[in-house]
């Protein structure tokens, strides 16, 4: 938790510097709201991401708005960042903007990088690339519209993504899965954004979500 509050610190500052040099940033649609953006057609509003801000007056195209993605990095990250780029220092990142782009309408994307031992500072633009976002979001309508769990990236727990991904207990340590409706093999995704259950034919609510019932299955 106190690595969050730190990381969401460091993003205020990043948006305070690019305001003082006099771009214009906005960060929501109210205060204490964020840019949230949801993809309906192929995912039936299940797959959504929210963005860092999006910010205008880059000297590059001043009169376009960006997609802002803001991030902190060690100095071995920063360093190997400046050197081969986001796309492939930092494929995640990468993959965000990408997604943010196609979501909200904004072909431009600006990644704010600070190396967190020596406040340095790192920019890129990047650009919209349509099939990879497209490609992106069809891997996200695979795994909403998946009745059984999709297979890990690794059989391997000592596998290097694996071995420091929050799920690594469920995976490889016999932990068992959170019980909700969601993880239910009676329960699968509806439009809208919701869940429906073949055991009550009926949309749920969170709340019913939430508290799962006698009859929940886990998903295999």
């Amino acid at each position: 938790m106190r690595l969050f509050q730190t990381g969401h610190l460091e993003e205020l500052r990043m948006i305070a510097d690019l305001r003082a040099a006099g771009l214009e940033v906005s960060t929501g649609p109210a205060e204490g709201r964020q840019w949230s953006f949801t993809e309906k057609k192929k995912t039936g509003g299940h797959f959504s991401l929210s963005l860092d801000g999006a910010v205008l007056g880059v000297p590059e195209a001043p009169e376009t708005w960006h997609v802002l993605e803001c991030k902190t990095h060690n100095a071995k990250s920063f360093e190997k960042l400046k050197k081969e780029g986001v796309e492939k220092s930092k494929p995640v990142h990468y993959a965000q903007m990408q997604v943010g782009m196609l979501l909200s309408g904004m072909d431009r994307a600006l990644y704010l990088a600070k190396n967190k031992d020596t406040d340095e500072y790192d920019s890129e633009r990047v650009s919209l690339d349509k099939k990879k976002a497209e490609a992106l979001v069809d891997v996200a309508e695979q795994v909403v519209s998946s009745p059984e769990v999709p297979p890990g990236i690794s059989r391997d727990p000592a596998f290097f993504e694996c071995k420091f991904c929050n799920h690594h207990p469920l995976c490889f340590e016999g932990v068992p899965m959170e019980k909700t409706c969601r993880s239910c093999i009676h329960v699968a995704t509806a439009d809208e954004g919701r869940w429906f259950c073949s055991k009550k034919e009926a949309v749920l609510s969170l709340e019913e979500q939430k508290a799962a019932c006698a009859q929940w299955e886990a998903i295999r």
